[in-house]
């Protein structure tokens, strides 16, 4: 009978995992365009939700699945790669018992964020140092942005 219930409750899991996929690509398809292909998305929230209410390995799948769509709007992997790693930081710090979700969300984008910016769109595609700073710029108020929005949707507390 235990293993009845494991079996459930993992069902249960992967569709709740299935539905805030399908919430952050939508929400990421429902981008606000600011200018110059410089695009808000707001998918990470549900990746956040995620791994606040799944776990980390949930929120990286959701993570993954949701900023697919970054791929159609902006023509490249790398944002996929670099969000991928935020929902992955955030589950991290949360697994070790950190919870101030804003706090951690800054963390990862001074430290890893940023730097994976600044590989991917001025080393790998050869943006100029202007694209770049935009973007490098962006990424951090979006993701910040978006852990602020999290738990207001009901995933965790911010402190």
């Amino acid at each position: 009978m235990e293993e009845h219930t494991t079996q459930i409750s993992l069902a249960r899991k992967a569709m709740v995992t299935a539905l805030l996929a399908l919430l952050g690509l939508a929400a990421n398809y429902l981008n606000l365009s600011v200018c110059y292909n410089v695009n808000f998305i707001f998918g990470s929230i549900f990746s956040i939700v995620a791994v606040g209410f799944l776990g980390l390995g949930w929120g990286v799948a959701v993570a993954l699945a949701a900023s697919c769509y970054s791929y159609w709007l902006w023509n490249h992997p790398y944002a996929i790669i670099i969000f991928t790693a935020e929902s992955l930081w955030l589950g991290i710090a949360l697994k070790r018992g950190r919870q101030n979700i804003l706090l951690i969300d800054a963390l990862y984008w001074l430290c890893l964020g940023i730097p994976l910016v600044v590989l991917f769109y001025g080393g790998v595609m050869g943006l100029g140092a202007q694209s770049t700073a935009i973007i490098a710029m962006k990424q951090p108020l979006n993701g910040v942005f978006n852990a602020l929005m999290a738990p207001r949707c009901g995933a965790i507390g911010v402190g």
